[in-house]
């Protein structure tokens, strides 16, 4: 019973995060339009080289770095869990250390995964250009 209430959250779960994709799926450039009308209307500047040179480039950039700085530390964490785990010998409690270090590395990996998703789907989401290194 307990697989089958597991299964389906995490059939949920990737429902829910695929939905904004089928939702933008008849045009990914609409909702990008639809604030640039809407900040027009407002007053705002909307010019699209003001969004490569001003803050939002350089928190794009940090954003970047970091994802990636935290993708590169967890695969380090994974390879130390790796390197315990065929260094004990047979010692149960290092096996079971090495593992518990695995598996909080492979959830790390997953996190940064979905943050650097989430980050690449909200670029595309509002049409921001000049981000061409992801």
């Amino acid at each position: 019973m307990k697989k089958i209430i597991l299964r389906l959250t995490l059939t949920m779960c990737l429902l829910l995060a695929t939905l904004p994709l089928v939702s933008l799926a008849e045009d990914p450039g609409s909702l990008g339009n639809l604030l640039n009308q809407a900040g027009e209307g407002a007053g705002y500047n909307t010019d699209p080289e003001l969004a490569r040179t001003g803050v939002a480039m350089v928190a794009g950039s940090v954003a970047r770095v970091f994802i990636s700085l935290l993708g590169v530390i967890f695969m380090a964490y994974i390879i130390y869990g790796g390197f315990l785990w065929m260094t004990a010998a047979g010692n149960e409690e290092r096996v079971s250390k090495a593992r518990k270090i695995i598996r909080d590395g492979v959830i790390g990996i997953v996190v940064i995964l979905s943050a650097a998703g989430i980050y690449v789907l909200v670029l595309k989401a509002f049409s921001i250009s000049g981000f061409e290194g992801l």
